[in-house]
């Protein structure tokens, strides 16, 4: 269970230092604020820009009316999320739910990571748990595209001849490597090419 930090009163603090079992250990806090609880602990989150929900369960676990807002302190900046927010009255529970949507101008790369989560009282600030959320950023597998210019070439009257080949993997975010090859025609026979790979992001 994630641990909810609050400051504590001068008597409340010389108890909690008389009490730990080792120097540096913070208190244990948590009795009469507030607990969460959240199943599973992983959120996927498409790349194309669509919203995805995260419900973390909240019981008010003190003796008055609180409320309760989720928030994502140093999530990247691709990242937003949309902070839920729910009203507890003394001993009940709710679910609060956090929207999590890509918001960027190209498509975020696949990827795994680690995101807190804060749920942060209300009415008992700075009172808060954070809660940390594995993100999962999809592939999004999309065939690269090619354009040749010129996409014809007479050698007949020359030793060599070259074209570009112009690569878009734009409508990806995973890399792909490419080893471009010759391919001659029955009636148009080709007797050597230039290979290269390309590594594209």
């Amino acid at each position: 269970m994630p641990q909810i930090r609050v400051p504590a009163t001068a008597p409340e603090a010389e108890k909690d230092k008389a009490a730990s079992p080792r120097p540096g250990a913070p208190a244990d806090s948590t009795e009469g604020l507030f607990r969460i609880s959240a199943e599973p602990r992983d959120v996927t989150i498409p790349a194309t820009g669509e919203q995805a929900t995260f419900a973390l369960r909240v019981m008010n676990t003190s003796a008055i009316v609180d409320g309760y807002a989720v928030e994502a302190p140093g999530a990247p900046e691709w990242l937003h999320v949309d902070p839920g927010q729910v009203s507890l009255l003394p001993g009940s529970e709710e679910v609060v739910t956090a929207r999590l949507q890509v918001s960027a101008a190209t498509l975020v790369p696949a990827q795994q990571l680690q995101v807190t989560l804060r749920i942060r009282s209300m009415s008992q600030a700075p009172a808060h748990a954070d809660f940390s959320v594995l993100v999962t950023v999809p592939i999004v597998d999309v065939p690269v595209r090619l354009h040749a210019e010129p996409s014809l070439l007479h050698v007949r009257d020359r030793d060599t001849a070259q074209c570009s080949v112009f690569v878009d993997n734009s409508n990806s975010n995973r890399p792909v490597r490419l080893a471009p090859t010759a391919r001659p025609g029955m009636d148009s026979p080709v007797h050597g090419h230039r290979q290269r790979r390309l590594q594209l992001s």
